[in-house]
């Protein structure tokens, strides 16, 4: 892969590299060519923040999203993320056991991903059970570096929240449960 870069630099600096044949390329979406290197953004259940989204199972709301200090580190700074998940299916459940991948992101609009507090998020939200209709809410907590000061976060404000959810995965087979939507995850927007 490397030599294959390095000789198609080589390439189209000496005017040698062939023109890539149009037919060659796969559109996405609304018949737009792919990104050249890496991967497509995630496809989810969009909304922003106050709007109830439902994949089938899971209801979610971002209610609301507010500046932190990190507890023991007060220099450094974070994003509380207030998310309320409600049970909407026939069952007892938990976000673990449904597909929910182990940690949501949350993205400022620099494109950072501050450290997700794992440890509150797994015992706030994760793991707790939820009879059918029963909601939990909790507030996400996530920190940049110690050190950040407000001034070179003003431009980084929190931007989206995404819960990946795994469809295929093996406990939500388990439940004998579905998705409704071909996209279970969801993308938050907060602002």
């Amino acid at each position: 892969m490397v030599a294959a870069l390095l000789i198609g630099g080589m390439a189209a600096k000496n005017n040698l590299a062939a023109a890539p044949d149009p037919k060659s390329q796969k559109t996405l979406g609304k018949n737009r060519p792919p990104v050249a290197g890496g991967a497509q953004q995630v496809t989810a259940t969009e909304g922003k923040t106050g709007q109830w989204l439902f994949n089938g199972i899971w209801r979610v709301c971002v209610l609301k999203v507010a500046a932190i200090r990190h507890p023991l580190e007060a220099e450094r700074p974070g994003v509380g993320v207030l998310v309320e998940f409600r049970n909407g299916s026939k069952k007892t459940l938990t976000l673990h056991r449904t597909g929910v991948e182990g940690k949501p992101v949350l993205m400022d609009s620099d494109g950072n991903a501050p450290t997700l507090d794992e440890n509150d998020w797994q015992i706030g939200a994760y793991f707790k059970d939820l009879i059918p209709a029963q909601s939990v809410r909790h507030e996400i907590k996530f920190y940049y570096p110690a050190g950040a000061t407000a001034e070179s976060l003003q431009s980084a404000l929190p931007e989206k929240l995404i819960l990946l959810m795994d469809p295929k995965n093996g406990l939500l087979r388990d439940t004998g449960l579905k998705y409704s939507v071909k996209d279970p995850s969801f993308r938050i927007f907060l602002k």
